[in-house]
């Protein structure tokens, strides 16, 4: 029997229970300073495995993981990330 693949989350998509956020630069920003997904792994405290779902957009990362993984990138949290707004009810 073929595994289940989970599906893809929609990066706009709202999550209960917080703010989560698309890191959408962070593969472009970690191979821009010439670091591999361990380096960043043993850099930040951040599994490889998560770090791989964020890249390929398949999760959404909670605002203390994305502080963890700019301060090991030497970036702003910012650099990392385009927020998700909650539609406005009219």
């Amino acid at each position: 029997m073929a595994a289940r693949r989970r599906p893809r989350l929609n990066p706009m998509m709202r999550q209960p229970g917080g703010a989560w956020y698309q890191p959408i630069a962070l593969r472009y920003i970690r191979e821009a300073r010439g670091m591999s997904r361990l380096g960043l792994e043993r850099a930040t405290g951040v599994s490889r495995g998560t770090i791989s779902y964020l890249e390929n957009n398949d999760r959404m990362a909670r605002a203390q993981t994305v502080a963890k993984l700019a301060k090991g990138l030497g970036v702003e949290p910012l650099d990392l990330v385009l927020p998700i707004e909650e539609d406005e009810e009219t």
